[in-house]
């Protein structure tokens, strides 16, 4: 991975948009028992124009595109479903004046949903696949552990500033805290220990003191 290169805005806005066009059609394929000559073509084409409209529309409005993917946390991914389920409400409202003007739905209920749930799932996926890729690449001989004291609110806040922090030497290698409630439990699958196995994990982590 190219630790020094930031995706450019527009690769991550066509890359989405790609992702919603290419997902609107897997809809169709998958909901014709995938024979693809089943198609209306016509009503395919009107659907993928409206998809590629509305989905442009609502990615710029809800800016999903000028996040740093390795870097976001989750309201990322939230923001970008906002904006995919903003297009597949859009659909619904329109098929709903359709059937209540006596008219043949927009787009057919059943392909708007496995395209939103399907598109979700896709652009969720990814974001959490290069950030977790990119946490891994960053990791290697030079990393130096770091305990951290306390697993409230501070000590969370900590954890978040260090893995945000790009290029940083430093990796949480465990949380120690008084409170006996939050022993044995983990913040982002980093565990929490009592202060007593301190000298322990010091030793054990290679903790410079």
């Amino acid at each position: 991975m190219l630790k020094n290169r930031i995706t450019p805005k527009w690769a991550i806005f066509l890359l989405d948009m790609v992702i919603c066009l290419i997902t609107f059609m897997y809809a169709h394929y998958l909901l014709t028992d995938f024979k693809i000559v089943s198609i209306d073509s016509a009503a395919l084409l009107k659907g993928l124009l409206f998809i590629a409209a509305s989905s442009s529309l609502f990615f710029y409005l809800f800016k999903t595109y000028e996040g740093i993917i390795r870097l976001s946390e989750v309201q990322e991914s939230i923001r970008a479903i906002s904006a995919v389920f903003c297009t597949f409400s859009l659909a619904l409202g329109i098929n709903f004046i359709c059937r209540i003007t006596g008219n043949i739905s927009f787009i057919p209920n059943s392909v708007l949903f496995v395209y939103f749930f399907t598109t979700s799932f896709i652009i969720c996926g990814y974001r959490i696949l290069v950030k977790t890729l990119y946490n891994e690449s960053v990791g290697g001989i030079d990393t130096i552990s770091v305990i951290i004291y306390g697993a409230g609110n501070t000590g969370t806040l900590l954890h978040k500033t260090i893995s945000s922090i790009s290029f940083s030497q430093y990796q949480v290698a465990a949380f120690v805290d008084d409170d006996v409630m939050l022993r044995g439990k983990t913040i982002d699958g980093i565990r929490i220990h009592s202060s007593s196995e301190l000298p322990v994990l010091i030793k054990a982590y290679k903790v410079r003191n």
